[in-house]
């Protein structure tokens, strides 16, 4: 039995609140949005390296490296639980993206064997795919501030797939050519985001605060009497 000051207990004592909180964890509350902080984690190494600061940007992508498996399994239970998030939240399904395509540019910024950079392009990759998946229902909503949530992730893993394309790294003719054309994809997508914000501030429908559901109920009742 662990003793009252052991290191084991308090990790005993850590992870049955973990459980007891998940216990009441409102899951179609849950969206890709937490992974956002982890990404931030994992591109300190991209700035901090070249800057002369390798153990703390090593340090602060070991956060993101902890969190980011957490928050995966939590949002697969909730998908398990209640479905895929609302429609207006469908473009955050590819964040899903980006951690797997920055923490392979990490390992790449930090002289890894470049085989952990291609298996976390691997991963970015099934992501990617996944995310795919829902491009039809994305392209058919209303241009939101949402839909910018595709363009950092695209950004990320056609940024890994560059750099992968470099024999140096075990690229070779295919991986250029599919590099070629995650750049040109992505440089669409940002541009169609770029003109979607620009005509959504125009006609003003964006930064546009929504009313609580128990208000549309209300005034949904009123104009029905």
């Amino acid at each position: 039995m662990a003793a009252p000051g052991s290191p084991l207990r308090f990790l005993a004592l850590g992870w049955f609140s973990i459980v007891m909180g998940l216990a009441g964890l409102a899951w179609a509350s849950l969206t890709p949005a937490p992974v956002v902080p982890i990404v931030g984690n994992v591109l300190v190494p991209l700035a901090g390296v070249p800057l002369g600061y390798p153990a703390a940007s090593a340090a602060q992508a070991g956060i993101g490296l902890l969190f980011w498996p957490i928050v995966l399994v939590l949002l697969l239970v909730r998908i398990a639980q209640a479905g895929l998030w609302p429609e207006k939240l469908m473009p955050t399904v590819f964040i899903m993206v980006a951690p797997p395509a920055v923490l392979g540019l990490d390992a790449l910024q930090f002289g890894a064997p470049p085989l952990l950079a291609w298996s976390a392009w691997g991963m970015a990759l099934f992501f990617l795919l996944w995310a795919l998946t829902q491009a039809r229902r994305i392209v058919a909503l209303e241009f939101g501030i949402t839909h910018w949530a595709v363009s950092f992730p695209l950004a990320a893993f056609t940024a890994l797939t560059l750099r992968l394309a470099d024999p140096a790294n075990g690229g070779g003719p295919a991986m250029a050519l599919l590099a070629l054309f995650a750049l040109a994809a992505t440089s669409v997508v940002i541009a169609g985001l770029v003109l979607g914000t620009v005509r959504g501030l125009r006609q003003q429908r964006l930064l546009i605060p929504e009313l609580p559901a128990v208000a549309q109920v209300v005034a949904s009742g009123g104009e029905s009497r």
